[in-house]
């Protein structure tokens, strides 16, 4: 089930569901003191990247525990 919900979670960071890569990145720049305006490794197009590497290991995750039994 880790794998299945860590797919659901990089999906909707990914295809940016109600916001989600979009607030990530704005709670991450106010979290640190950044203006908004100025770019970092948080922004949207790299936390959407991040959100299909999450996609990517719940896959791992769930394919491994198909044969793990």
């Amino acid at each position: 089930m880790a794998g299945v919900a860590l797919v659901l979670l990089g999906f909707c960071v990914y295809r940016d569901v109600n916001g989600a890569a979009t607030t990530w990145s704005r709670l991450y720049k106010e979290g640190r003191g950044i203006s908004p305006e100025h770019f970092t490794f948080a922004d949207v197009g790299s936390i959407k990247a991040m959100g299909f590497s999450y996609m990517v290991i719940g896959l791992f995750w769930f394919g491994i525990s198909l044969f793990a039994r």
